[in-house]
């Protein structure tokens, strides 16, 4: 996967002007989170079983570090996005239909 930060002066908003952009390439076969640290992307490990939060706080070197995303593996071949602050109650909910 390919991510892009740029500066925070954009309101978090892209700027399709800025010469200031920061890419990086990132790969992985487990469940991750991405934070944004400064202007860089930091992958860290991640677990449904421990609390989120915690594992963030753990991840964090920073007060303006944010979590952006989890990479959940739903099961052995499908990996799928979720958003940082979206919390499931658990496995089991997942799998159920609707």
């Amino acid at each position: 996967m390919k991510g892009i930060t740029w500066g925070r002066d954009s309101h978090g908003l892209f700027d399709y002007e800025s010469r200031h952009l920061t890419k990086k390439t990132m790969r992985t076969d487990s469940e991750i989170f991405i934070m944004r640290h400064s202007n860089e992307l930091i992958s860290s490990s991640y677990s449904r079983t421990a609390s989120f939060e915690d594992q963030v706080t753990k991840a964090t070197a920073d007060p303006d570090d944010k979590a952006l995303l989890k990479i959940v593996n739903n099961n052995a071949n499908t990996f799928y996005l979720e958003s940082a602050s979206c919390n499931l109650m658990n496995e089991e909910d997942m799998r159920l239909p609707g």
